[in-house]
């Protein structure tokens, strides 16, 4: 058949061939055991049906609103926009382009590649065979569909994941939100932001920087290797594997249900909970320029190197809630342990800081609690405080302001002190002593 071919209400099928373009409105094309359609076929308006075996050489097109439900082999490519909805039941053996709100559903398969912009995947047990990329944001994934060659977000994309996928996922610098769907394979998360509702990704997510916002679990181990990686703060990830840091900054501003594994190129920060024990080899900032971090289990610092910056950002030893909190502090729920050398740098200038070694405060010695400890203590002489000549905010040395003041460290009962101790100096000592004598000598009198 050399001509166009228009199928209203009624049945194209056969073994031979259309030339021209077919237009199908609510009807019904039957390739039967091999049927060409070689111009562009154009499915119209609702309650199409695709069957039997169909080659399209210039591929599948939906318009807008129209819907398709397709058994049987399709050879082609298929092209769902506007809100058309293709039901793939059969097997479609091109590339499926996927936009401007359009669906692809059913439970047959994709050969080749798989792309959606702002649209769905809705599977009723889907195989897309080829790389499926999601492109843009408003994209959707529901139902059960399994991606063979995985799932990855392009730069800015944004999912929704509210089905389960067989396969994996890179979120790469996209956006994951979604409300109880699943990951069955490994996922990636490079710049990105992960905000599931809810959700679980069922074996190790990777991260080079990015974020999680949301909630959700991972079921394997949850890996940061560089960049920075964030928790949220009212986030909360719960890592049934726990996190292991090979790099980078982790900062914990939420919650991490699970167990944290620091080596010596990472550094810890946030105002947040870890609820699992920790291990830290590398550099531990607690807060956020200051604040208070949570522990609800043990911390140990085992690395031999481990170096703890220590806040504090106004004349006071009064510390406040967070985000107001005045000067770091360490709540450990379970034990603390200084199983290696463990150093505490302190900082008295950072950006905001008031600290004025010229104020009243540091007329008289004074302690702050660095670390809150409800368990035990162990290992304290690893604990060692550098000695340095610090800056207050306007730039003055302490030991020119205050030449007869020292810092120290100590415990109370499993709590480790930082003590801001003044000495005397010389003369003021010998008055002292002086004023002594004279008042014993007056009580003998």
């Amino acid at each position: 058949m050399t001509r166009n071919a228009t199928v209203g209400n009624g049945t194209l099928s056969g073994t031979g061939s259309v030339s021209g373009t077919t237009g199908v409105t609510s009807g019904t094309v039957n390739g039967g055991t091999g049927f060409t359609l070689t111009g562009v076929t154009t499915f119209n308006s609702t309650s199409n049906i695709l069957s039997g075996t169909v080659t399209s050489t210039n591929g599948v097109t939906l318009a807008a609103a129209a819907a398709v439900t397709q058994t049987g082999t399709l050879t082609g490519n298929l092209n769902t926009t506007n809100t058309g909805t293709f039901t793939a039941n059969g097997a479609v053996t091109g590339d499926a382009t996927v936009a401007s709100g359009g669906t692809l559903a059913g439970s047959g398969s994709i050969g080749g590649t798989t792309g959606v912009t702002s649209g769905t995947i809705n599977g009723t047990g889907l195989t897309l065979t080829g790389v499926t990329t999601f492109n843009s944001t408003g994209n959707t994934l529901s139902g059960t569909t399994t991606s063979t060659n995985g799932v990855t977000l392009a730069s800015g994309a944004a999912l929704a994941l509210n089905g389960a996928l067989t396969g994996t996922l890179a979120v790469g610098n996209g956006t994951l939100t979604g409300t109880g769907g699943s990951v069955s394979g490994a996922a990636t998360l490079n710049g990105g932001n992960i905000n599931l509702t809810s959700g679980t990704l069922g074996s190790t997510l990777a991260v080079t920087g990015g974020s999680w916002s949301g909630a959700g679990t991972v079921s394997g181990l949850v890996t940061s290797s560089s960049s920075t990686f964030t928790i949220n703060s009212a986030a909360n990830l719960t890592a049934s594997s726990g996190v292991s840091t090979t790099g980078g900054t982790l900062t914990v501003n939420g919650t991490l249900t699970g167990t944290l594994n620091a080596n010596v190129s990472t550094t810890i920060n946030g105002t947040g909970t870890i609820t699992g024990a920790a291990t830290i080899e590398g550099i531990h900032n607690p807060g956020n320029s200051p604040g208070i971090q949570t522990f609800s289990s043990d911390l140990a610092y085992t690395g031999g190197a481990s170096v703890v910056n220590w806040e504090l950002a106004a004349n006071t030893v009064a510390n406040n809630p967070n985000p107001s909190a005045v000067y770091d502090q360490i709540i450990v729920g379970g034990d603390l342990d200084f199983t290696n050398l463990t150093t505490v740098n302190l900082v008295f200038n950072a950006t905001g800081s008031g600290v004025v070694w010229g104020d009243s405060l540091w007329d008289s010695s004074q302690s702050w609690v660095l670390y809150n400890v409800t368990g035990t203590t162990t290992n304290f002489g690893n604990l060692d405080l550098t000695a340095a000549n610090w800056l207050d905010s306007d730039s003055n040395l302490f030991g020119t302001v205050r030449p007869d003041g020292s810092f120290s460290l100590s415990l109370s009962g499993n709590n480790v002190l930082l003590n801001y101790n003044l000495v005397p100096e010389p003369n003021v000592a010998a008055l002292l002593g002086a004023l002594g004598s004279l008042a014993l000598l007056r009580r003998r009198r």
